[in-house]
């Protein structure tokens, strides 16, 4: 049983990191390019103004 040990503890450890370290990061960089191209302006907007 000793051989399941490792690789166990290893996938907990790798599911912690990934859970609370990149998955928040890759989040938040995603939606901070979301929010950037939503302030941009359409092409065409300034012509439908006139």
């Amino acid at each position: 049983m000793k051989r399941i040990a490792a690789p166990m503890v290893g996938g907990v450890v790798t599911s912690w990191v990934m859970e609370l370290l990149v998955y928040p990061v890759i989040y938040f960089l995603w939606r901070d390019r979301k929010l950037s191209r939503s302030a941009l302006p359409i092409a065409g907007d300034d012509i439908a103004e006139e």
